[in-house]
């Protein structure tokens, strides 16, 4: 089932439900195609702070990381000789995606979609559409992903998500996670010992040691649910981050490390007029 409501701001909310509203997804497509809630079994799977929605700086949800995660060196990069700027975590997330389908009766889903246009162009030098498909299963979340290459050149580019999950007490948490080492404090290495000390600052990136996609969860014995995500080979990356006093922790699947639009490491690189085509999806279990 697919209904549209209009909030009190005016933004139209897209839901999409199973057929008995155990399962639930919320999507404002015009805030970066956010999704606000994930409600599995009648559980909030996310966490979200409505009062964020128009600061400019959202807190929760599943925001879109395009066409870049984290930040560039000096906030900026250059396309054959000329500096563009590029905002935190690019600009996807920032701009109003259009509703291009909806369906499903076993499996609902919503299709959005985001197009280059004369604003993108003075960021981001390239003609693209992405396309995100969010399908609810049985089990969790799955986020279908079309990166098009609409242009001439080739088209540079790294996405991720930025889900917020909902948790009680971090201390307890229980990550699984295939990395021998992190990277925190700028380009700082540490050793990954299989635990993460939350009485201090978290803001870590894990390369993962499987190139073939990245597999990995965080396990909350207090609301006794694992969450699983699972990734198309292009994501290579964890970051874990989370904000001191707040029900969440971040667990996000990014293709490539910060400022890679510059270093060109682990970059996706898309040929004019070729589409990369990956996932990421969301496993819930009940422990």
């Amino acid at each position: 089932m697919h209904k549209v409501l209009t909030d009190s701001d005016g933004y139209a909310l897209h839901t999409i439900e199973n057929s008995d509203g155990s399962n639930r997804l919320t999507v404002i497509p015009c805030k970066g195609g956010l999704i606000t809630s994930f409600v599995h079994r009648g559980q909030e799977i996310f966490y979200f702070d409505r009062s964020t929605l128009n600061s400019g700086d959202v807190r929760g949800g599943n925001p879109v990381l395009f066409p870049t995660c984290g930040r560039l060196a000096g906030g900026s990069y250059k396309v054959a000789g000329k500096v563009y700027n590029m905002p935190l975590h690019g600009f996807a997330g920032k701009l109003c995606w259009k509703v291009k389908e909806t369906g499903g009766d076993d499996e609902p889903y919503i299709k959005i979609e985001l197009g280059s246009d004369h604003l993108t162009r003075s960021l981001y030098p390239f003609e693209f559409r992405v396309v995100l498909t969010y399908i609810l299963t049985s089990n969790g979340l799955c986020i279908k992903q079309q990166y098009i290459n609409e242009g001439s050149e080739e088209m540079p580019f790294y996405s991720g998500f930025h889900p917020y999950f909902l948790v009680k007490d971090k201390s307890s948490l229980e990550f699984e996670i295939n990395a021998d080492h992190y990277m925190g404090d700028g380009d700082t290495v540490y050793k990954y010992t299989g635990s993460i000390d939350f009485s201090k600052p978290v803001d870590f990136v894990f390369p993962v040691k499987d190139r073939n996609g990245s597999v990995f969860s965080v396990s909350d014995p207090v609301l006794g649910r694992k969450i699983t995500i699972k990734n198309g080979e292009q994501f290579r990356y964890v970051v874990v981050w989370t904000e001191e006093g707040k029900d969440f922790v971040c667990v996000e699947p990014w293709m490539a490390p910060p400022n890679a639009l510059n270093t060109g490491r682990d970059l996706q690189k898309v040929a004019p007029g070729e589409t990369l085509e990956t996932s990421t999806v969301y496993v819930v279990e009940y422990m």
